[in-house]
């Protein structure tokens, strides 16, 4: 998915409401900035910076130097960013376009960041493993779902890791502390949604190293 921007120097523009809809742990999503220059000089000293309002849009390059727009020219600057696992489905942030010219201020621009659910269930390998005696466990909901975490070892005796709640859309980890557990190999396994449609059951192998 692309954004395209078009900013005129020395020129006023108007700019309608930029909203970019990316999908939750996006990454590789662009934004083109075109950068006119419709005076009768070359601009030279041209600093264009993107800067995120949350820490879990990572944008790159963060600065772009251009030594020269010639006149009635234009260059394209490509921005990318990627979606932290902190990001909030439909929650709104903004990514700000800001244009220098000879280190003053010249232009800017807000686009609003409004982040689309995961599309899937997913339950992640835990992290580290094998572990001792900490290890988190984390999973996605693509839509607001009960959910349960429970842990069990090889013998089917279960401890509860997390019990049944609802939690909102996206990303969610938890951390899990087996310090009372012995070595060994265990599975943790994953209930959620069924409130609309077949539930989401998932289980896999960890192993604790005392």
């Amino acid at each position: 998915m692309k954004q395209i921007i078009a900013f005129l120097l020395a020129a006023y523009s108007c700019y309608a409401q930029i909203v970019y809809e990316p999908e939750f742990l996006s990454a590789g999503n662009e934004i083109e900035l075109e950068t006119f220059n419709k005076t009768s000089q070359s601009k030279q000293g041209i600093i264009i910076r993107a800067e995120a309002a949350a820490e879990w849009i990572r944008i790159e390059p963060g600065e772009v130097a251009i030594p020269e727009i010639r006149s009635n020219s234009g260059l394209s600057t490509l921005f990318q960013f990627s979606l932290g696992e902190k990001a909030v489905p439909g929650r709104e942030e903004k990514i700000i376009l800001k244009v220098y010219e000879q280190g003053s201020l010249s232009k800017e621009k807000e686009i609003t960041i409004k982040v689309l659910p995961p599309k899937e269930y997913t339950l992640r390998q835990n992290y580290p493993n094998p572990f001792n005696p900490a290890t988190k466990i984390g999973f996605s909901l693509p839509v607001k779902s009960k959910a349960s975490l429970k842990i069990y070892d090889i013998l089917g005796r279960q401890f509860d890791a997390l019990s049944t709640r609802e939690l909102e859309a996206g990303y969610h980890e938890i951390e899990f502390n087996a310090g009372a557990m012995a070595s060994g190999v265990y599975f943790y396994r994953i209930e959620a949604g069924g409130e609309t449609g077949k539930k989401f059951v998932q289980t896999k192998k960890m192993m604790i190293l005392k």
